[in-house]
């Protein structure tokens, strides 16, 4: 390398050379004309201060010369010096040769060879203008590298020999093998390592207390950071064994960032992507050029799938990771100076790819390893031919039906509050999975005149209401529902009071009633989701049950529902806030304003007159044609 930048023919005339000159002249005469004005004294100190490589003697004719002499040495200047410094191969090795072949080359130009000031002007203006060709350069060292044979050593043969001379290509072979080092070297460099990376999981969760501190309490999302953050520094490490080789461009390591986004908030996704590449760039040796094209492709997995979270998103994330890879190559081989070689540009394309790839391969295993639900696992299961929905359809149509009503007005408000909608309306399809155990036990499903509570007791009625709840979390876990889910439908109705039957039993107790007898077992809903779910839920049945709904009744019922709801306490585990609750009623509001709306009731006219159409244009519909 060293030889090839000290060979002439790597260097070429910098195509700005030109340019720069006329601007240093123009400097150069604006300050000599300024300083022909001052005293002498005066005029020599400052232009020595300014401008360098001219003899004092030059400075003294310079401010001694008539104007038409220094107009004329002004035009002489400018028509000469430019050109030479465009066409001359100037360096600071050959810069005192070209000075004194100055009057052999004004005499090509048709200058006065013989003008000694305007020799010694231009010398003294004259600068370096080659510049290394570093493109060439880099490709004659590939071409040296591939022409030098490979040395093999093989087991048990020695590297030095007793009072062999240690030259450089040894003792890089000896720094290599580790075999120079201090005996404190590699215990010191692991420290480090060891320290570097507690720092990194310190950050990490720093982040986490203050801005997701409940994930700090939910284990089943700590591991799988762990995890694929251990997973991903393997493979890293892996493919960048070999440093002269470009594989480390091919280590797939963004598989990361793709299922954080799945699993987690996008924001905290990127987080934990920037501090992937700084590990990387310290466990492969400190390469800052690892720690940009791991960010880079990292980031754009996370802005790919934040919105779009369907499994044909992850290959298609695989594409845009793989452009982003070959685009962070480029501009990296840009800023090092040399064009990066097109292997580099290959791997970097399949890392993409296989980054999706192996993503693909993890999801299902750590969604069913650690309880977790990505948005692709919900939008599975949000398909009306899923099984248990489908059983739901056919079995207890009321409750498949409410339960989609429910889905709608939970969602539209987790919208609102900044909730997981998608969790959310999944959530509210399966919260009542438990009541095909007795579908006719619920008002919804009876489809007849007959209630069977009519003919039970207050208190049995109520264990059959309440079962449905602990019956549907044995139904999810055992068709394998994610533990969101499973949550939403243990806590739905968390402990609230069975008011019905409690007000039944009430009428005809000897004694005062106990109201844990009436009540839910519980919990209480723990997140907004299951919140959510609850509002609704207890919503949409009391208003499918008002005879007449108009608005002002609606909103009546779902303020009285909401505050009966707040003040039974069965918000004090989850994190919603007074101002939520009105987000959560003016969303409700909105949607139920649009399934009970007015309707226009027609006069017996107009009815008679759209039957008698109908069946006329029913007779026409039977003669035959022609």
């Amino acid at each position: 390398m060293v030889e090839a930048e000290g060979d002439p023919a790597n260097w070429y005339i910098a195509p700005e050379s030109g340019a720069y000159a006329e601007i240093r002249l123009d400097r150069w005469l604006e300050d000599v004309s300024e300083a022909r004005g001052l005293p002498a004294v005066e005029a020599k100190a400052r232009l020595r201060a300014r401008w360098t490589g001219f003899s004092a003697t030059v400075w003294d004719e310079l401010l001694a010369i008539k104007p038409e002499r220094f107009e004329s040495l002004r035009r002489d200047l400018q028509r000469f010096l430019v050109p030479i410094q465009e066409k001359e191969r100037i360096s600071t090795l050959n810069l005192s040769v070209v000075r004194a072949r100055l009057p052999e080359i004004l005499a090509t130009m048709g200058g006065d060879p013989g003008d000694r000031l305007l020799l010694e002007v231009l010398g003294g203006l004259l600068a370096p203008n080659l510049v290394l060709d570093r493109e060439r350069v880099a490709r004659l060292a590939e071409q040296a590298k591939e022409k030098i044979p490979p040395v093999v050593y093989r087991s048990g043969e020695p590297v030095l020999e007793k009072g062999e001379i240690v030259t450089e290509e040894k003792y890089q072979l000896l720094q290599h093998l580790r075999l120079v080092e201090g005996k404190t070297g590699l215990p010191v460099a692991f420290l480090g390592l060891v320290l570097f990376v507690l720092a990194l999981g310190a950050l990490a969760v720093g982040y986490l207390h203050r801005f997701h501190r409940e994930m700090l309490r939910q284990e089943r999302f700590l591991y799988p950071i762990a995890l694929t953050t251990i997973l991903a520094a393997v493979v890293g490490k892996f493919f960048a064994l070999n440093p002269s080789s470009n594989l480390a461009y091919f280590a797939p390591v963004a598989f990361g960032p793709i299922l954080w986004t799945l699993f987690l908030e996008a924001r905290l996704a990127f987080m934990l992507t920037v501090l992937l590449a700084l590990l990387m760039g310290v466990i492969n040796g400190f390469q800052l050029n690892l720690v940009l094209y791991t960010l880079f492709g990292g980031s754009v997995a996370v802005f790919v799938l934040h919105q779009r979270q369907q499994r044909a998103d992850l290959m298609r994330s695989g594409l845009f990771i793989a452009l982003a890879n070959i685009f962070s190559v480029a501009l990296l081989g840009f800023f090092a100076g040399a064009f990066p070689p097109w292997p580099r540009f290959l791997l970097a394309g399949f890392n993409g790819f296989t980054a999706a790839v192996m993503a693909i391969g993890l999801l299902p295993f750590l969604e069913n390893l650690f309880g977790l639900t990505s948005a692709i696992r919900l939008l599975e299961l949000a398909n009306p031919n899923q099984p248990l929905l489908r059983q739901m359809l056919i079995e207890a149509p009321g409750t498949y039906h409410h339960s989609i009503m429910v889905g709608n007005l939970a969602e539209a408000a987790a919208e609102r509050i900044g909730a997981d909608g998608l969790l959310v309306r999944v959530g509210a399809y399966y919260h009542d999975i438990g009541k095909l155990k007795r579908p006719y036990f619920f008002a919804e499903n009876q489809l007849t005149q007959e209630n069977p509570h009519e003919k039970l007791t207050p208190t049995l009625s109520t264990l059959i209401i309440t079962a449905h709840v602990k019956e549907g979390v044995e139904m999810a876990r055992l068709r394998g529902l994610p533990e969101a889910i499973v949550d939403i439908i243990e806590q739905h109705h968390g402990t609230d009071l069975v008011r019905y039957f409690y007000a039944r039993a009430a009428e005809s107790a000897q004694t005062e009633l106990a109201e844990t007898d009436f009540r839910y077992d519980g919990p209480r809903p723990r997140t907004k989701e299951a919140a959510l779910v609850m509002l609704a839920d207890s919503v949409e049945a009391a208003v499918r049950a008002m005879t007449k709904p108009g608005p002002a009744k609606v909103e009546a019922l779902v303020t009285r529902i909401f505050k009966e709801r707040l003040d039974d306490g069965q918000f004090d585990e989850c994190d919603l806030t007074l101002r939520d609750l009105e987000q959560i009623k003016a969303a409700f509001l909105k949607v139920l304003g649009g399934i009970f709306h007015t309707r226009i009731e027609y006069p017996e006219s107009v009815l008679r007159e759209i039957e008698r159409k109908k069946g006329a244009n029913g007779d026409l519909r039977k003669q035959p044609a022609g």
